[in-house]
């Protein structure tokens, strides 16, 4: 991995460890497999983003793939 890449994975990672340490998130959730997902998500939006221009439609899969990841619930509150 690049520095840049795995320097944002890791500030990702200790986030979502944090949200672990305040039972914002399970105990036995994978830190470090979540944080390369969330990473991978940001990527993938920013690439839509050069071709989808509505919001709208950027939002739904980003809320789309929060939710698969268990960090979206269905009121559309941020979980972590």
């Amino acid at each position: 991995m690049t520095i840049l890449f795995d320097k944002s994975v890791r500030d990702i990672e200790a986030l979502l460890a944090q949200a672990v340490r305040d039972g914002e998130l399970s105990q036995d959730t994978d830190v470090r497999g979540l944080a390369l997902s969330v990473k991978n998500l940001l990527l993938g939006l920013n690439v839509m983003s050069k071709t989808v221009r509505e919001e709208s439609e950027l939002w739904l899969a980003a809320k789309t793939s929060l939710s698969a990841l268990g960090l979206y619930d269905d009121r559309g509150v941020a979980k972590a």
